[in-house]
Order: structure tokens, then C-alpha cells, then sequence
């Protein structure tokens, strides 16, 4: 079965079974996010003026990967076919299975050549995902140099990206500061992961004060988007709120609700 990285719940899950306890909630979670083949927000632009036989086959390639019917070697084989017509979802979708080795041996030269090409377009899905690549690897700068470029192209995971970056001192030094402000532009853009980051800064008094209404609206945010682990932690934080607290940070969500749509 094909398991492509970075999907919103995927990495909600994995961030935060890897990098804190639920219930203390000690540490903060830091993982990064890629593309989102299957996420029809994230892919939409790449089918703009597509030819329809580069549709076909991509739309091919996707029922293998996500239908009931998932067959690695069938995707791979209508992946690559809508890759050899110049198609950029497939391309990623290519990038993604060389990448975990999905019916293919898993090869980070091949998977990062794919998302190159496809980041030739002026592409910051692609772009950004070429960053996650180098992250993976350890290459720090690299990485930094390639969501700095998909930023530019108004990618939004690609500024919570960047976030995680200074959150960890990784390629650049450590600084709470342009964590929270990398956060914050991606969480306005509607980046579920960035606001429950933004949250958790709130709530540890990481290079800010602590501040439950601040975090709870944020957590309403995520959690309104189906975030089950959202939810769990606003309804563990309301327990340090009163009523008062709670109705201020609800006002508060709908206006930032608001902003974003």
C-alpha cells in the first residue's frame, strides 16, 4: 500500500506521537510538511490548461494510488506515463514513491530530480517539496534555500516550514521570535499544523507569554477543520480557563475565522 508523506492527518499524527506527550505537552511539534498529492487544495493549480490525455492518465496514476483498487505497480506504470507528458502531479507523485520506495527502490536522487522538474514551472508545491527533500537529508541550507523560493511563489507550508526551522536552530540560529513569525503567516493562510504550533507556543511561553485564550482560538481553528488532536488539547487547556477566558477566545476564533476566509 502506498503511504505518501506529509498528508494533513498523517503528519498531525506522526508530529505529535513523535515530538510530545499529549497530556503534559512538553514538547512542541516539529515536523515538516511536503506535498499533499491527494489534497485537492494543494494540487488544483497543477491541472490548470493540462491536456486531457496528461489528465487521463494522471487521474489513472490517482486510482491506483488512493481508489480501493491501490496496486503500486500500476501507479507506478500510468505515474510515469503522465510524468513522460510533461505532467507535474505526476511528477510529484513519482517523486513522493522514490522517495519511501513504493513499488520502487527508494531513491532520493531520482525522487529530487522529479520534483526539480516539476519546480520548473514556477511551481511552489513542487518547489517546497524539493526543500523537504534536502530537510530529510539533513541538508539544512539547501532546504532553507528551497522554501524561501516556494514562499516566493505563496506557498504557504513552505513559511511553517521555514518556522520549524528556526524552531529547532536547524541551518539558521534558533530563534522563537521568527518561529512565531513564520507560524503566524502560514496559520493565516489556513495551515492547520502552523496553528496548532502557534498554539503550543502560546501555551509553553515559548518566546512569548503564556496565554490560554490566545492558544485556545487557535486550537478552535485547527480543530473546526475535523483535527482531533486540536480538539484534545483545547478541551485540555480549557481546564485552566474560566468561562470568561473561553468566550473571549471563541470571539477571538471567529475573527481570525474571518481573516483567513
Amino acid at each position: 500500500m502506498l503511504k505518501y508523506f506529509h498528508t494533513y492527518k498523517e503528519v498531525t499524527r506522526n508530529c505529535l506521537k513523535e515530538w510530545f506527550d499529549l497530556i503534559l505537552m512538553i514538547l512542541i511539534c516539529s515536523c515538516v510538511a511536503g506535498c499533499l498529492p491527494n489534497d485537492k487544495y494543494c494540487m488544483d493549480a497543477l491541472l490548470k490548461d493540462v491536456p486531457k490525455e496528461e489528465i487521463d492518465s494522471q487521474q489513472m496514476c490517482n486510482e491506483y494510488i488512493f481508489s480501493d483498487h491501490k496496486d503500486e505497480l500500476m501507479a507506478l506504470k500510468w505515474c510515469q506515463l503522465a510524468a513522460d507528458r510533461g505532467n507535474d502531479q505526476a511528477k510529484i507523485n513519482l517523486g513522493v514513491m522514490y522517495m519511501q520506495g513504493d513499488g520502487v527502490e527508494k531513491d532520493y536522487k531520482k525522487a529530487l530530480e522529479l520534483f526539480k522538474e516539476a519546480s520548473c514551472n514556477d511551481d511552489g508545491i513542487s518547489t517546497n517539496n524539493v526543500g523537504v527533500v534536502f530537510y530529510q537529508r539533513g541538508k539544512f541550507l539547501d532546504a532553507l534555500h528551497w522554501y524561501r523560493k516556494a514562499e516566493k511563489y505563496g506557498n504557504s507550508l513552505a513559511s511553517y516550514n521555514i518556522g520549524i526551522m528556526y524552531l529547532r536552530g536547524h541551518g539558521v540560529p534558533k530563534s522563537y521570535f521568527l518561529a512565531h513569525k513564520y507560524f503566524l503567516k502560514a496559520a493565516r493562510k489556513g495551515v492547520g499544523l502552523a496553528q496548532i504550533n502557534l498554539a503550543l507556543m502560546y501555551i509553553h511561553g515559548l518566546g512569548l507569554e503564556i496565554d490560554y485564550i490566545t492558544a485556545y482560538s487557535w486550537l478552535n481553528l485547527a480543530s473546526a477543520n475535523g483535527d482531533e488532536y486540536s480538539e484534545m488539547l483545547r478541551k485540555i487547556i480549557s481546564t485552566k480557563m474560566n468561562k470568561k477566558d473561553i468566550e473571549e477566545a471563541q470571539r477571538l476564533a471567529q475573527e481570525l475565522w474571518s481573516d483567513i476566509n
